[in-house]
Order: C-alpha cells, then structure tokens, then sequence
C-alpha cells in the first residue's frame, strides 16, 4: 500500500518442533496465548513433543463456528497422551483456557 512505514524490524521464526530439538529434559510448563494462532501450533505439535511436557495452558478466542471441534479433538488426542485436563470459559464463553497436567 502507499502508508508510510513508520516502524519495521526483522525477527526470526521458529516451527514448533523446532522449539524442542535438543532438550533432554521434561518441560514443567508451557503457556500458549498468540492471538489466533493456537489452533495451527497445536495441530503442528508432535505427540512425542507433547509428551514433553508436564503443564500445558493456551488461551482460545472462538472465532470461528468449527472451533468446538478442534478443541474437542484435542482434549482427546491430550487425554490419549496420559494428561488430565479442564476448560476455563470466560465471559460469554468465546475466550477460554485449555489446560493440561499429568
């Protein structure tokens, strides 16, 4: 567009499986809130990845109708995986917190 950039700067991405190649150990607690982009980073984890993890908490805005079907499918892909787990609804239940432990 013809805007004015006020502001840029490089950065540098990494995918989620990335994030764990090379540690040998268990990760107490990962929080997940990246403003819509949940959904693809949990989809991408690999459950070997996942099991990883001791806590895991994301935050979810349902900005989409099909949304319960993700979050149902993973708390069950989650719960196959050994962990317990509880939704925390906020307000009108559009923002939630998925949480897991084990």
């Amino acid at each position: 567009n013809e805007r004015p950039i006020i502001h840029s700067e490089k950065i540098f991405m990494l995918e989620i499986n990335e994030i764990f190649k090379g540690l040998n150990e268990k990760i107490d607690f990962m929080k997940i809130d990246i403003e819509g982009g949940e959904v693809d980073v949990l989809t991408k984890i690999s459950d070997e990845n996942l099991l990883s993890l001791r806590c895991l908490s994301a935050e979810f805005h349902k900005s989409y109708e099909e949304f319960d079907l993700f979050q149902n499918s993973f708390v069950q892909r989650m719960n196959n995986l050994g962990f317990k787990s509880f939704t925390l609804y906020h307000g009108n239940g559009d923002l939630r917190t998925l949480n897991f432990w084990k």
